[in-house]
Formats: C-alpha cells, sequence, structure tokens
C-alpha cells in the first residue's frame, strides 16, 4: 500500500439476505490518520458493512477491502490487521476462555497458545472458565 493509496476502500457494496436488502451502494474511502465510525439507527447496515470489511460476509455486488487487500479474496490476512468486537458480544454458554480464543485465534488465521496463556495470566483471567461466566462477572465487578 502506497502512501497515496485509501487504507479502506469500499465502491458500489451491495448486501442482500434473501430479498432483504442491507447495505445499498455504498462508496466509501478512509485515507490513512483518517478517524471513521459508523453512525446510525439499528438494521442501517453498519455491521453487515463491518463485517463485509472483514471477509466474514460475502458482498452481493461491488468492491471492498482495507490496506491494499480485497476482503472477498484476503480475508483471512485482513483479519489479521483490524479487529471487530461487536457492541452486543454473546459469548458460547459452554466455550471455555481457552477454547473460546482458539476459535477467535483459527479465525483470523491463526492460533498460538502460548499467547493466549500469556494473556490470560496478564488479566488474570481463569481461561479454563465458561467464557461467558466469567465474562458477566467481570462486567458486575466493574459496574
Amino acid at each position: 500500500m502506497n502512501s497515496g493509496s485509501p487504507v479502506v476502500a469500499i465502491d458500489g457494496l451491495v448486501k442482500h439476505y434473501g430479498k432483504v436488502e442491507a447495505v445499498r451502494g455504498i462508496d466509501l474511502k478512509v485515507a490513512r490518520g483518517e478517524v471513521f465510525g459508523f453512525l446510525g439507527p439499528n438494521g442501517s447496515g453498519k455491521s453487515t458493512t463491518i463485517r463485509c470489511l472483514l471477509g466474514l460476509l460475502r458482498p452481493t455486488a461491488g468492491r471492498i477491502g482495507a490496506f491494499g487487500l480485497d476482503s472477498t479474496r484476503d480475508g483471512v490476512a485482513l483479519r489479521r490487521r483490524l479487529t471487530y468486537v461487536p457492541g452486543e458480544l454473546r459469548l458460547p454458554d459452554r466455550l471455555t476462555g481457552m477454547e473460546l480464543a482458539a476459535s477467535f485465534g483459527r479465525l483470523r488465521g491463526g492460533f498460538d497458545p502460548t499467547r493466549r496463556d500469556q494473556l490470560a495470566e496478564r488479566l488474570r483471567s481463569d481461561a479454563s472458565r465458561p467464557a461467558s461466566r466469567a465474562a458477566s462477572i467481570r462486567r458486575v465487578a466493574t459496574s
């Protein structure tokens, strides 16, 4: 990626879920050093656009990518460089923190158990407990 090319480039993005049009023809360029946020009501396509950018969803039409990579073709490489945490994160009830970290690691294209263990220690987290329970306890403790 050269300094003149956009960090994020979206051209004519369209995403349908069956007959429902979730995203209709978005065009967007975000330059290096710019800060950009998605604002809008529920159902306006914010999360769908981000999921398309990460290669988690395939666009119905248009092109989308970041860092000179195509989201449809290079999703794993993009997920190594970008992170997305949804506003309403629901963790699986039965997965432990260790299992959840492994699952997220595979989604990003690689998993390092040593890194997971270091992070759990740094956060003083018991990664052998169900992840949903640990997250709810932390939320109560910090409220």
